[in-house]
């Protein structure tokens, strides 16, 4: 039987509040399924396969490409290499895209969507009456089990920002505690917010801490953990994590 945890980490370097969908992969039987919405696992529409900047299985024999099933529903359609085993990272990155957006509405979607910090970076510079013109990417990852020898839960998979597990997700019960890492260009990444999303549960919030202390989502702060946010599983089935930074540079 496989098993699967959806981690998924978002990399917002902005998009407007009607596009800011998040993205996430659900394996689904023998496939993977490459969704996009509001509220996970349920997809709106279907990205194209033009917008896969890379979509690989990680394995501990090496990285192999997904193929392209198709659309079903309103979503694409991933499968990875059959002969593929143990635990497995499915990693997707997409095609970064740059939006323009009035102030008053950057300004609230970094209000809406857990980024105080750059809100607070722009009304410091002066810049809360002016116009953004940024990029964004988004990175999804799932978590596989499938029968074998081997596994690649702990290691990152390469995204440019990425939830990195300290310990293997897979191997969890209910009432587990699943402690994660924010990094971004290889690095640990402090302040930068982490949302988890159950099947069946309201959104939850938490920031990602400085360097050894952690977060836990139901139980408040936890005590000498490496940078990052810990996640208590409380129920079984499907969750995601996702997280949102942010980097300077030309647009």
């Amino acid at each position: 039987m496989t098993r699967a945890l959806a981690l998924v980490s978002l990399l917002v370097l902005v998009a407007p509040l009607a596009a800011a969908h998040d993205f996430w992969l659900v394996p689904v039987g023998s496939e993977i399924e490459a969704r996009t919405g509001s509220r996970f696992p349920a997809s709106t529409n279907a990205i194209t396969p033009d917008r896969l900047a890379e979509a690989v299985a990680v394995s501990s024999v090496g990285r192999r490409r997904l193929e392209v099933v198709g659309t079903r529903d309103s979503a694409l359609v991933l499968k990875a290499d059959p002969t593929l085993g143990g635990t497995i990272w499915i990693a997707v990155a997409l095609h970064p895209r740059r939006i323009d957006l009035p102030a008053r509405q950057f300004n609230e979607y970094l209000r809406e969507d857990g980024l105080p910090q750059i809100l607070a970076l722009r009304e410091g510079a002066g810049e809360l009456d002016r116009p953004a013109t940024e990029r964004y990417q988004k990175f999804a990852k799932a978590l596989v089990r499938r029968p074998g020898a081997g596994s690649t839960a702990l290691e990152p998979v390469g995204h440019r920002i990425e939830l990195v597990p300290l310990t293997d997700p897979a191997t969890l019960r209910a009432g587990d505690t699943l402690t994660l890492v924010a990094r971004f260009d290889n690095q640990p990444l402090a302040d930068v917010t982490i949302t988890r999303d159950t099947l069946g549960s309201p959104t939850r919030r938490t920031r990602s801490a400085p360097c050894r202390t952690g977060w836990d989502m139901s139980i408040s702060r936890s005590r000498g953990q490496a940078c990052g946010t810990r996640v208590r599983s409380t129920c079984g089935g499907r969750s995601s994590s996702r997280s949102h930074g942010r980097a300077s540079g030309p647009p």
